[in-house]
């Protein structure tokens, strides 16, 4: 059974796009029927919210950058699961393989070589 694309390009069972990719259609907002990713994201950014509000009625100081880091954060993963982006995951393998770890490259630690002693 094929979803319906809603004419905008999009067809098949996992709304892959049947259009070349465009800057526009990649920034478009194009969820899953079921959103998972990004209602995820909605609850991730209202438990954070209340956090920093809690830290704050404490009298503690929470780093504005970290709130804008976890925001950005939050966006790269809906920009790669709830765009046009996540629909060519399905298509192109250069987008797939960007697409589960937006940012990972950033957080890994290179392995260290262990000592020879000489």
């Amino acid at each position: 059974m094929a979803v319906s694309g809603m004419g905008d390009g999009m067809s098949g069972p996992g709304w892959m796009p049947a259009a070349p990719p465009s800057l526009a259609g990649l920034l478009a907002w194009h969820p899953q029927p079921i959103p998972v990713f990004p209602l995820g994201c909605l609850l991730a950014a209202l438990l954070y919210a209340a956090a920093v509000v809690r830290l704050r009625r404490r009298g503690d100081r929470w780093p504005v950058g970290r709130t804008l880091a976890f925001a950005a954060g939050l966006a790269a993963v809906l920009e790669v699961t709830a765009t046009e982006v996540g629909e060519y995951g399905m298509r192109l393998l250069s987008v797939h393989m960007v697409q589960p770890r937006p940012g990972a490259e950033r957080t890994a630690r290179p392995i260290e070589q262990p000592s020879t002693g000489l």
